[in-house]
């Protein structure tokens, strides 16, 4: 499923048929051969669904356009919660384990009182220390091929759909929603992409 595809349904099960309609128009129109055809429509897409819909409903529907977080690691991390694992504990165990999927199974988290930030890894860190400017260092740095081979920035807010990446783990681990915010996007021109896992307040 191509992301236009999980962009519609989520859509459709968010906001409904009518606001899909109006979202996903023209892209079987683009040549999506064409990276820098497809970046644009990606922007478009998401300027139109902010116009549409709340701010709630906006960030959930970019973010179930996500790749889906490998369902062993959260069971592995629910079932310590079970256990009556405190959120600190939670991450210890991220940081302790051995497995690795990828560019790694568990993000490293740091915690900030009912925040939890994330910076990413680069996606091909020898690329990325040797890049030479800000699009070879993107290039190098973003996970999202669409990202990758477009050669201009692109809306910060395309960055709530790798929120949801986030958003599958704890939620899944928690039990209880958790929203995510883009700190910073190299999609839109920052150095790194950080996010923020916002907790429910007081949550141990």
């Amino acid at each position: 499923m191509n992301w236009s595809q999980r962009l519609a349904l989520a859509c459709d099960e968010h906001a409904g048929l009518k606001v899909r309609r109006r979202v996903v128009t023209g892209f079987d129109e683009i040549d999506r051969t064409d990276p820098e055809a497809v970046a644009r429509w990606l922007t478009g897409a998401v300027e139109r669904l902010k116009d549409i819909v709340d701010d709630s409903t906006f960030e959930r529907i970019l973010s179930d356009c996500a790749c889906t977080f490998p369902e062993h690691g959260i069971e592995a991390l629910r079932r310590l919660r079970e256990k009556g694992a405190t959120i600190d504990k939670l991450l210890e165990a991220m940081e302790n384990s051995d497995e690795r999927l990828g560019w790694t199974l568990y993000p490293h988290f740091k915690r900030r009182g009912d925040q939890l930030l994330v910076t990413k890894v680069p996606f091909d860190a020898e690329a990325f220390e040797a890049a030479v400017d800000a699009r070879a260092r993107r290039q190098a740095y973003c996970h999202c091929p669409l990202v990758r081979n477009a050669e201009t920035l692109m809306h910060r807010d395309y960055c709530l759909c790798g929120s949801g990446w986030f958003r599958q783990l704890w939620e899944g681990v928690l039990g209880v929603e958790v929203r995510i915010s883009v700190e910073r996007s190299v999609a839109a021109g920052d150095e790194d992409c950080t996010f923020i896992v916002h907790l429910p307040a007081g949550l141990e």
